[in-house]
């Protein structure tokens, strides 16, 4: 496979940062452009054919942070964080991983997208798609900072027609994810925001902001019913299970189970940021990351297995990558690969900021997709890898 690593100046990304919705009118003095065309005919692929069954990575150049995959047949989809952008969340379309064509957006009206008096660093982070083959629908989760929004979840039978208006989903949490097992019971797994989220760490001595992996099985009533005609909701056995009228009189209390976190199995590579604050002199805060996790089953060791992977630590940190996880239950107990992060930073390469991204199953075939930067650019395309777990001991992860 042949890598090209040098970004293409992506120009429609930087103009798509003025929204139009509601009648946008720039003011004074604002360039506009009325008609934009690229071409492709770049110096860098000039200068650096493909050869015979080679293809260029990133397979998609430009801003396109936190993906997430899908297959149904020999379809995949991606999509990716928008932010305050408007239309939002891109989704594209390919038969080989390749060759990807945008087909629209997910949310693409009023009310889906709230986003139109937002910053531009808020509004739609880190949406997840997944299919459901137990009822043929595509289910697409996020999280909408903007318009008292918060977690909200969309679905589609087909993701070129047009997704339904959301459905608020009331927990607190970021990076969304949604697995359908094949015995029919559907899980989410989020984050647990790191802000603020300070916990008493004993060996270092001092207080850290921390986000941790939780997860829950849900009713799959609406997941399941091709009208939508209920709310989606947890399984009953987790609703208020952590009851506790003394501490928290007439509160429910949800049983979420805590699944990844840096205190659940310590591993070094992660506490990468726990004297921000004296190093960047008050500036930054004290913390630990474990966000955009997705989550997948495989033969190991002659037994069904559940993986979880995750993203650590600050995406511009040297730090940041991937880990994983194995349990023997959807909801664990997860215990983590001994040789994290199994996707990381590679400068010799010209590749930073790899991680948050998601796994399709192609046969016995796992593909990893996921966001990185090249020379430190400021936008994240994205790029794959191929992941070849042979035991919970011996993990490949090829380019």
């Amino acid at each position: 496979m042949k890598k090209i690593l040098t970004l293409i100046s992506s120009a429609a990304c930087g103009l798509a940062m003025l929204s139009c919705a509601g009648g946008y009118v720039p003011e004074a003095g604002t360039p506009v452009f009325g008609d934009f065309t690229y071409t492709g005919a770049d110096a860098v692929y000039e200068q650096n054919p493909l050869g015979k069954d080679e293809f260029y990575t990133p397979i998609l150049q430009g801003c396109y942070p936190d993906p997430s995959i899908c297959r149904k047949g020999d379809d995949y989809y991606i999509v990716c964080s928008s932010f305050a952008i408007n239309p939002g969340v891109p989704i594209f379309h390919s038969k080989d991983l390749v060759n990807w064509r945008q087909i629209g957006h997910v949310l693409d009206r009023p009310s889906q997208l709230k986003v139109e008096d937002t910053g531009i660093s808020a509004g739609i982070y880190a949406p997840t798609i997944r299919y459901n083959p137990h009822n043929d629908t595509f289910y697409m989760i996020t999280t909408q900072f903007a318009g008292g929004i918060g977690n909200m979840v969309v679905k589609t039978k087909d993701p070129a027609e047009g997704w339904s208006d959301p459905i608020i989903l009331h927990f607190a949490g970021i990076d969304p994810d949604l697995f359908f097992d094949d015995d029919g019971r559907q899980y989410m797994y989020f984050s647990r925001c790191a802000y603020p989220n300070w916990i008493w760490d004993e060996s270092l001595g001092k207080f850290v902001e921390q986000s941790d992996i939780s997860g829950v099985e849900l009713d799959p009533t609406w997941f399941t019913d091709p009208e939508g005609r209920t709310m989606p909701t947890i399984a009953p056995r987790f609703i208020d299970a952590n009851h506790d009228d003394q501490r928290y009189p007439g509160v429910r209390k949800d049983g979420f189970v805590n699944i990844v976190g840096y205190d659940l199995q310590p591993q070094s590579w992660e506490l990468y940021h726990v004297d921000d604050y004296s190093k960047y002199h008050g500036q930054r805060k004290d913390r630990r990351w474990s966000e955009g996790s997705t989550t997948f089953v495989r033969e190991i060791d002659g037994k069904r297995t559940y993986c979880l992977t995750y993203s650590a630590n600050f995406f511009e940190s040297p730090a940041y990558g991937v880990g994983l996880a194995f349990a023997d239950s959807p909801l664990g107990t997860y215990t983590k690969y001994q040789a994290n992060p199994i996707i990381h930073q590679r400068p010799e390469e010209d590749i930073y900021s790899t991680g948050h991204g998601s796994i399709v199953e192609i046969g016995d075939r796992l593909v990893y997709v996921f966001h990185g930067r090249n020379h430190m650019a400021p936008k994240r395309s994205l790029f794959w890898a191929d992941i070849d777990i042979e035991r919970k001991d011996k993990v490949e992860v090829g380019a």
